[in-house]
């Protein structure tokens, strides 16, 4: 193998070495902000009011953001819409639902649901670690030969 493919090799190699583990720690940094403000937060009750589908076409149905309203401790009323959402049928107009909020951020609430709270972090250590798999095999593989020519 000549010195310019040995390169390209070894660049395309470290970057399969790369991307799992830049996405395990976005994972893992996600996952970590998740814990702190679920520990910080404030807990209250609060009513979803409306539902925005902002893409009508998703691959497996509607991709909806669910809008909820709830009254912080310092008795105003707050509207939020959630960052993450889901399928349509995953809330209905008018469901109770349990809130968390930082007290000093009440607009930045979200709604206390695993999904809504730990699907982001999932996804990208899912990813990571099935990305991962693959440079895991191509090094075991190139050792083996290595170590039984």
């Amino acid at each position: 193998m000549n010195t310019m493919a040995r390169a390209l090799a070894y660049l395309l190699f470290g970057f399969l070495y790369a991307v799992p583990l830049i996405l395990l720690a976005l994972a893992s940094t996600l996952a970590f902000k998740r814990v702190v403000f679920v520990h910080d937060a404030l807990r209250t009750d609060g009513t979803i009011i409306n539902i925005r589908c902002p893409n009508q076409s998703t691959r497996h149905g509607y991709q909806c953001l669910p809008i909820f309203r709830f009254t912080a401790t310092d008795g105003q009323i707050y509207i939020v819409e959630s960052p993450t959402g889901g399928n349509f049928s995953d809330f209905k107009i008018g469901e109770p639902v349990k809130v968390l909020y930082p007290k000093d951020q009440p607009h930045t609430a979200r709604i206390d649901s695993f999904a809504h709270l730990w699907a982001t972090p999932l996804i990208f250590a899912a990813l990571g670690a099935s990305i991962g798999i693959f440079p895991l095999m191509i090094s075991r593989a190139r050792w083996r030969q290595r170590r039984h020519p």
